[in-house]
């Protein structure tokens, strides 16, 4: 059975109705605030604070390879990985754990947004070593493959006798092997010295070049595997001797050649040889980022004290600004969270350009019939640092760093800042190079040191000779540094970076 009411005074009717309407005004107004003050929560603004406006951002905090205790302006809370929400301002981390030694970092947590502070690793307070592999003399090669996985090395058995490191077992024996006499031979090595180029992404391809007393080279393409099969790239492709060579897309068969006699550049492939057609006309140097983009300098189209500057990506060209004529040009690519970054520079310079996607369709490539007088585009970033000497991206290409005798400036692409400092120990000549992704490493003053993007956390980890190369495992649990013995012989010597309890 149905009860159908009817209301039958119309005052009663639409007081109901009025009532009706009001609920639902209420609940739409429950729904839309609460929106608007869920929004701004989340862009960290704090409503019904007494103040103006309480902006308030999250900050991540992890640690590798354990956990630690967090210490955020002397509140002790959380372990890593934690989210804390703070309230904008500076604030100074500290990390401890037992076994380790103390991390600690300023940061600035701006309202609304997201800090993450999760590469921190954390080094052992006494680092224990283990003797490796020993060489008579510091090895002429000393060398580590992309994956971290292998180091090669020149032994003390001859001059073409290598080994093959394998960073994942440290203490077992290197595997031996030897060039090819007719490469590398006893009669070249009191006259010529071998120094490694670049490695292809495989591996197992080495690009040496062997270099005269002149300063000739000529090139080897060594295969640590099968080293049998190691060829004189320069006589294979009928090269001079004055001709620099580098890989084309980290490829082992594939290379740019340029000619500093002519200032030619041009590809070549070991199945084709070289390639008769130019990629570019008077090149002074060049920096390739894969196979159909490459940054270089000319000594055309510029002021006379300049070289002009030019992008190649696929078929087409684009002007840069000109660099200041140096014997040290700064040419570097990278792309970092799918965006392409550009960078052009030279050592007399105090500002360094960066260009950051500079193939989208709001610039032109140079038209074939104005490539001389095309203006050049802007960048999007001048990183200050005058002498600079080197550039480099991080192994994420987050950071792109520049190094002068004395001091760094570092661009963070993610939070968009710049660090400028002096560098914490005395630079070698080479300069420092990039541990990973948040790291810097360099042998100074006969130890192995790191120290982060901006400069802090320095932590000298081992004993290491000065001007060889120290390297890490793919973990980060070992470190291999090259150590002089107590009879004057190299050795290397295996550093655990795992923290291991004394009994």
């Amino acid at each position: 059975m149905v009860i159908i009411m009817e209301f039958l005074d119309p005052e009663e009717k639409r007081a109901r109705t009025r009532r009706l309407f009001a609920a639902y005004g209420l609940i739409v107004f429950v729904i839309v605030a609460g929106t608007f003050i869920l929004s701004f929560a989340l862009q960290g603004v704090d409503l019904f604070s007494r103040q103006t406006e309480l902006r308030n951002g999250l900050l991540f905090v992890d640690s590798k390879p354990v956990s630690a205790q967090i210490n955020i302006n002397g509140d002790t809370s959380k372990r890593t990985g934690a989210r804390f929400v703070l309230p904008e301002g500076n604030y100074n981390i500290q990390l401890t754990e037992n076994g380790y030694r103390p991390w600690q970092k300023d940061v600035v947590v701006q309202g609304g947004k997201v800090v993450y502070h999760v590469y921190p690793k954390l080094i052992p307070t006494n680092i224990t070593n283990t003797k490796g592999y020993v060489f008579g003399n510091t090895p002429q090669i000393y060398t580590q493959s992309p994956d971290k996985r292998y180091i090669v090395a020149t032994s003390s058995a001859g001059p073409s006798q290598f080994i093959t490191i394998d960073t994942d077992a440290p203490t077992v024996t290197p595997l031996p092997w030897a060039l090819p006499v007719e490469l590398w031979n006893a009669q070249e090595a009191t006259t010529q010295r071998l120094e490694p180029v670049e490695w292809s992404t495989d591996n197992k391809h080495l690009l040496l070049a062997k270099i005269a007393q002149n300063g000739t080279k000529q090139y080897l393409m060594v295969n640590k595997d099968k080293p049998a099969e190691s060829i004189n790239l320069t006589a294979q492709l009928k090269l001079n001797s004055s001709d620099i060579v580098n890989l084309r897309d980290k490829k082992h068969d594939q290379f740019y050649v340029l000619d500093t006699t002519t200032k030619t550049l041009r590809k070549a492939t070991i199945a084709e040889g070289l390639d008769q057609t130019a990629v570019a006309q008077n090149v002074i140097s060049f920096a390739p980022y894969a196979n159909d983009t490459i940054l270089y300098a000319i000594d055309q189209g510029a002021e006379l004290n300049q070289y002009a500057v030019r992008l190649l990506h696929g078929n087409n060209t684009y002007a840069l600004q000109p660099v200041t004529r140096s014997d040290t040009i700064l040419l570097d690519i990278a792309r970092f969270q799918n965006d392409w970054y550009i960078v052009a520079g030279s050592t007399p310079q105090e500002l360094t350009t960066v260009y950051i996607n500079p193939f989208d369709g709001n610039n032109q490539p140079i038209p074939a019939d104005k490539a001389l007088s095309i203006e050049p585009l802007k960048p999007q970033l001048l990183i200050p640092l005058a002498g600079a000497r080197y550039v480099s991206f991080s192994e994420n290409a987050r950071f792109i760093g520049l190094q002068s005798a004395d001091a760094f400036s570092v661009y963070d692409a993610e939070l968009k800042q710049v660090y400028s400092y002096k560098s914490p120990v005395l630079l070698p000549a080479t300069g420092a190079t990039w541990m990973d992704g948040h790291r810097y490493s360099v042998v100074t003053g006969g130890n192995e040191v790191i120290f982060e993007y901006d400069g802090q956390n320095m932590q000298t980890l081992a004993p290491a000779i000065d001007n060889t190369a120290a390297y890490f495992d793919k973990d980060y649990n070992n470190l291999f540094t090259l150590v002089s013995g107590a009879d004057d012989k190299t050795f290397q010597q295996i550093n655990s970076l795992v923290y291991k309890p004394t009994n």
